[in-house]
């Protein structure tokens, strides 16, 4: 790797060969499973039914669509400035914004567990209000 400091690549080169790395992803897989499960739960609890989301079968994100006739952007800005809930709009992600101004998707990597029900409680009742 020429872009990166020596420091970072002596750093990973350390890790990377006194660790055990198939342990350290299985241990990481574990976590993010289930706080996969505690969003997909509370969305399957909260949201109103016509909201539609996939099943991640990788990544750290859950891809979620409002009903016809909805778009994103106001209910993401509904979220953020009523309610301190913050989502990414797929309009935002993808070039071709007619199919996607509809979608947005939950990322569950970062958030506390409580965080994530508060937010899909949240997210929720905003569901409920379309």
């Amino acid at each position: 790797d020429v872009h990166s400091n020596i420091l970072a690549q002596k750093i990973c080169y350390r890790f990377l060969t006194e660790q055990d790395i198939d342990a350290h992803l299985a241990g990481l897989a574990a976590v993010y499973r289930r706080k996969s499960t505690l969003m997909l739960d509370a969305f399957d609890r909260c949201f109103d039914s016509r909201v539609t989301r996939t099943e991640p079968d990788g990544g750290l994100f859950v891809w979620c669509t409002l009903p016809e006739g909805c778009d994103s952007q106001p209910f993401a800005a509904s979220a953020a400035e009523g309610h301190r809930v913050r989502l990414i709009e797929l309009a935002v992600l993808h070039a071709v914004i007619a199919e996607q101004e509809a979608s947005f998707r939950l990322n569950y990597s970062t958030p506390s567990d409580e965080a994530i029900l508060r937010g899909m409680e949240i997210l929720g009742r905003l569901t409920h209000s379309l």
